[in-house]
């Protein structure tokens, strides 16, 4: 793990592990997944959605992302897991959220989080 560190700031290396024993890492220290008793709840959901892993890194976590697209697109929100840490004095905030609408729209949610520099994933079950 030090090696790791070395090669890139605490900060890089938290946000954007690499190497599947640093995410393992990681993982014990800010987890990063959908609670077992949510995902149940998520299977027996019939509506058409999406799950996305959002990364917010300094500015990017008091940003009013998710009031933005609550407001302009046309579909439905849900915070599934949240955490916020403080490292090396920028903040990193992990947000997985249901979306909860046609592809379409999600496809318009997924440009405006690149175009704010928002980094996501989608999650499947």
């Amino acid at each position: 793990m030090e090696r790791l560190i070395e090669s890139g700031s605490v900060l890089e290396v938290f946000s954007k592990p690499k190497h599947e024993t640093t995410k393992r890492f990681v993982r014990t220290v800010i987890p990063n997944e959908i609670p077992s008793t949510v995902k149940h709840t998520l299977a027996c959901d019939k509506r058409p959605y999406t799950i996305l892993k959002m990364h917010f890194l300094g500015n990017n976590t008091t940003d009013n992302v998710l009031y933005h697209i609550n407001k302009t697109y046309d579909l439905e929100t849900s915070v599934l897991f949240a955490t916020v840490t403080e490292l090396e004095h920028t903040v990193l905030g992990i947000f997985i959220v249901q979306f909860i609408g046609d592809d379409l729209e999600v496809g318009k949610v997924k440009e405006y989080l690149v175009a704010q520099g928002i980094e996501w994933q989608e999650v499947t079950l």
